[in-house]
C-alpha cells in the first residue's frame, strides 16, 4: 500500500510522536502539526512551535471509532450519525470532552473538537500510536495554511520532521460543527468542504428533524477576525476597479504594484489551489496581493473559500 520511503517516514512519525515530538502530519484537508494529545509538554511544545496563543482550541485526530471513547465523554445519536456519514473525511464534531482531555487541548473549555481524517499515511500513523494527536495548521499562528509537505518546511526548516503525503486533496481546513444541549440544531462553527447542503441531505435520513444553523464561536479554531494571512497584504476588491497608488497609500507601502490572485471558477479546484497560490503570489517582488469578489461565487463550497479569504485580508475596497 505504502512504498518504502513513505513506511520509512511514516515509522520515523510514529517513533518521533512515541518520544513528545512534533510531526507535520498530512492529511486531506491541510497539514496539521501533530502531537501526543495526552502528552502536555508535546502538547506545549504546539503551541511553542506555530507561536499560537493558548485561547485556541486543537482538534483532536482519530484512526478509529474506538478511540473516541478516550477522548468524549458523550457521543450521542446525532454524532454517530454524521460520523456513519462523514468520518473519515473532512468533518469536525464539537462534542463534550473526555476526562483524559486537558484544558490546553481545549482552551479551557468544556468541548473539544474531533475529526477522523481520510488521508491514508494520517490513519497509518494514528493507527500505530495507538493512541489520537492534536493536530492544528502545521503553520506560524494566524499564517497560510500548508498543503504540501514543502510548505511545512519551508515554515519550520528541520525543527520539525514532515512525513509527505503529497498535495492536499481538500485544501481547506475541515467543516467544524457542534450541537445544541438537545441535539435538534447542528451549528456550522468554520464552513468548509463538507457543506451546509450536504449536512442537510443527509440529515433527512435521520430519525428526527433537525436544523442546520452558522454560527461562528470559539469552541472552533480560525474564528478570529485575521487569520489565515499571506506575507503580503491581501486586498478584497468588491468592484472592477482597481487604483494601486491609492492601495499602496491605504496600506502605508511603498511598492505600488500588486498581483492579482485568480483562482479556478471550479470551486472544488480554487479550494485546492488558494493556500498554494497565497503563498506563491507573497514570493513575487510586489507590494500586496488582490483579489476580486465575485458575486456569483455564493454556492457552499464558495462560502469556506470567501470565509478563508475575508480573514486573510487586510483591505476590503
Amino acid at each position: 500500500m505504502f512504498s518504502v520511503q513513505q513506511q520509512e517516514e511514516i515509522d520515523k512519525a510514529i517513533s518521533n510522536l512515541k518520544s513528545g515530538n512534533v510531526v507535520g502530519l498530512p492529511t486531506e484537508t491541510v497539514y496539521g502539526l501533530a502531537a501526543n494529545v495526552f502528552d502536555q509538554s508535546a502538547v506545549q511544545k504546539i503551541f511553542e512551535t506555530k507561536k499560537r496563543p493558548f485561547f485556541d482550541p486543537l482538534i483532536v485526530h482519530i484512526s478509529h471509532l474506538s478511540q473516541l471513547k478516550s477522548v468524549v465523554s458523550e457521543f450521542s445519536d446525532l454524532p454517530q450519525f454524521l460520523a456513519e456519514r462523514f468520518w473519515p473525511g473532512p468533518l469536525t464534531m464539537v462534542l463534550p470532552k473526555g476526562a483524559k482531555i486537558t484544558g490546553l487541548v481545549t482552551s479551557g473549555l468544556e468541548t473539544v473538537g474531533v475529526r477522523f481524517p481520510k488521508h491514508t499515511m494520517a490513519q497509518k500513523i494514528i493507527s500505530g500510536l495507538g493512541f489520537p494527536v492534536a493536530a492544528p495548521s502545521a503553520n506560524l499562528f494566524g499564517k497560510t495554511s500548508p498543503t504540501t509537505a514543502e510548505h511545512v518546511r519551508s515554515e519550520f526548516g528541520d525543527k520539525v520532521f514532515v512525513v509527505d503525503g503529497g498535495p492536499c486533496e481538500v485544501g481547506l481546513e475541515s467543516t467544524v460543527i457542534g450541537f445544541d444541549e438537545n441535539y435538534q440544531i447542528v451549528k456550522i462553527h468554520r464552513p468548509g468542504a463538507i457543506t451546509n447542503k450536504d449536512l442537510e441531505v443527509a440529515l433527512n435520513d435521520f430519525s428526527r428533524q433537525v436544523y442546520v444553523t452558522y454560527e461562528e464561536s470559539k469552541v472552533a479554531p480560525g474564528h478570529l477576525k485575521h487569520h489565515y494571512m499571506p506575507t503580503l497584504p491581501l486586498v478584497i476588491l468588491e468592484k472592477e476597479s482597481l487604483d494601486e497608488n491609492k492601495i499602496a497609500t491605504l496600506l502605508k507601502i511603498e511598492k505600488k504594484s500588486g498581483v492579482e490572485l485568480k483562482l479556478s471558477s471550479d470551486p472544488v479546484l480554487a479550494a485546492r489551489e488558494l493556500y498554494v497560490k497565497l503563498r506563491e503570489c507573497s514570493q513575487m517582488d510586489v507590494g500586496f496581493i488582490y483579489v476580486f469578489k465575485n458575486e456569483s461565487q455564493i454556492n457552499e463550497l464558495w462560502t469556506a473559500i470567501w470565509d478563508r479569504l475575508s480573514k486573510a485580508s487586510s483591505l476590503v475596497l
